[in-house]
């Protein structure tokens, strides 16, 4: 489960944020902030060079929604397609990142 970091709950800078994140509630912003924290998290790991297995290196929407305290397909490309477009989007970077660290 995603640790929620009290940097976390600070609001970001305005340029920091897509576009998209001002139209949606305070629950995809705090989900976001989780999100990019544990990106950062998980880039520290690649670049220290740790074997990280498949499902490590992934931010996954079900243990996001879980984090905030919702069920666990609250999140989904039906209802919230930017933020999971998003979380995809950062996914397949950190696939990238990770097989060229060989």
């Amino acid at each position: 489960m995603f640790e929620i970091p009290k940097k976390a709950l600070k609001a970001l800078d305005p340029a920091q944020q897509p576009e998209w994140l001002s139209t949606q509630n305070e629950t995809i912003k705090q989900l976001f902030r989780i999100a990019l924290n544990e990106e950062l998290a998980i880039r520290e790991k690649i670049e220290a060079g740790e074997d990280i297995g498949t499902r490590s290196r992934k931010i996954s929407l079900r243990k996001l929604s879980e984090a905030v305290g919702k069920n666990s397909t609250y999140l989904n490309s039906r209802d919230y397609p930017e933020f999971s477009l998003h979380i995809e989007n950062i996914n397949s970077a950190l696939e990238n990142e990770y097989a060229k660290r060989d």
